[in-house]
């Protein structure tokens, strides 16, 4: 049996790993020169914020929307990536990462039959520590938020 996981929203995903405050908000990540909208939370999404939107056309509504609009930090996702795939391949020898957020893999008989065995510990489940590269590399993007409220 092959398994796959995609990270919802994974930059999103990655940048309330190590800002909380970005929860149950819309959030939006920018592209590299921050031209447009490369990823979107669901509440972004739920008021029609999806990718590709260009940033000068929602930058005078974000107030307005209680948007918070992210540059990217390419550093902090490749971490959090290598985390997810990590963890991961502790459950499966043939792992095939597809993408920053996508991974194919091997189901093993004993994951096949206690699909509960795959749940995150709190070892691998706990946040970047303030020393980390995923702690230092969100702390430069944030000074980077074109927006915040």
């Amino acid at each position: 049996m092959i398994g796959h996981v995609d990270i919802n929203s994974a930059y999103v995903s990655f940048e309330r790993i190590v800002n909380p405050r970005l929860e149950n908000r819309p959030c939006v990540v920018l592209s590299n020169n921050d031209g447009m909208v490369v990823a979107s939370s669901k509440e972004a999404k739920a008021i029609g914020l999806d990718l590709g939107k260009p940033w000068f056309e929602l930058r005078p509504h974000a107030k307005r929307l209680d948007l918070t609009a992210l540059s990217s930090n390419y550093e902090l996702y490749q971490d959090c990536s290598n985390r997810v795939m990590d963890v991961l391949s502790r459950f499966t020898p043939d792992l095939s990462i597809y993408s920053i957020d996508e991974a194919f893999f091997e189901v093993s008989p004993r994951i096949a039959k206690d699909p509960e065995a795959m749940a995150p510990s709190a070892e691998t489940s706990r946040t970047p520590s303030a020393g980390s590269s995923a702690s230092r590399s969100a702390s430069a993007s944030h000074r980077h938020a074109h927006w915040r409220s």
